[in-house]
């Protein structure tokens, strides 16, 4: 999952640079992404890991 910040945006620019301990070599990279209409983050976390007869409340 990519955050975006600003709620009006239309993509995200991510971009990544990992390391290797004892390689001097680099990799990076961008990749930009639509983004997708607001959600709720309660909401998400239901319907990612609550099933649908569960409740918060009960969790």
């Amino acid at each position: 999952m990519i955050i975006a910040r600003d709620p009006q945006a239309s993509s995200v620019e991510v971009s990544w640079k990992p390391t290797e301990d004892g390689n001097d070599a680099v990799t990076s990279g961008e990749l930009r992404v639509p983004t997708e209409p607001l959600a709720d983050a309660a909401d998400l976390f239901k319907s990612i890991f609550l099933s649908t007869d569960q409740d918060l409340r009960h969790a």
